[in-house]
């Protein structure tokens, strides 16, 4: 094949493969691996939106057990994950945005278009329902969990006030 070359792709055990590919190396090499941007077409607000309920997960139960120090600790430890969760896709995001020339949608651009997915096109409310669903649904039970055994810590009967209210 005429101005053909060979591709090394960079997957472990896979070096020594060499995969044909029209044109120059370096450049088909490039064009090749390059990929597409991570999530450009999803703005910065919705990750602050996911880690800001989480960051109410933490402080629901922080409010709750705040009497505990065992409690504590372990609510330090969650929160070392909650940063490792939220802070790697921050710091790979920012990397990558220094490295394209994609520019980051705007919220009121995403409300407007959506988000392309490997499956097709979602709404941005289709989108926000699948990435806020979990947080929202644990938010509300720390809540509900932390109202329950508040009543029942300070000496309040639960059943008592859940009859007489009936």
């Amino acid at each position: 094949m005429e101005g053909s070359s060979t591709l090394d792709p960079p997957v472990a055990g896979l070096s020594g493969l060499k995969i044909p590919f029209a044109g120059s190396a370096p450049q088909a090499q490039a064009r090749r691996w390059a990929g597409e941007g991570a999530c450009h077409d999803l703005p910065a607000e919705v990750g602050w939106m996911v880690a800001v309920t989480y960051a109410a997960i933490l402080a629901a139960f922080a409010l709750v057990f705040l009497d505990s120090a065992e409690a504590l600790f372990v609510l330090g430890v969650c929160a070392a994950y909650l940063a490792a969760y939220v802070g790697a896709p921050y710091v790979m995001l920012r990397i990558e945005a220094a490295h394209r020339d994609l520019p980051r949608t705007t919220l009121t651009d995403f409300w407007a278009r959506g988000l392309s997915t490997l499956t097709g096109h979602v709404s941005a409310g289709g989108a926000l329902a699948q990435m806020l669903t979990v947080p929202l649904s644990l938010l509300l039970a720390a809540g509900g969990i932390g109202v329950i055994y508040r009543l029942t810590a300070d000496g309040w009967d639960l059943a008592s006030l859940i009859t007489s209210a009936g």
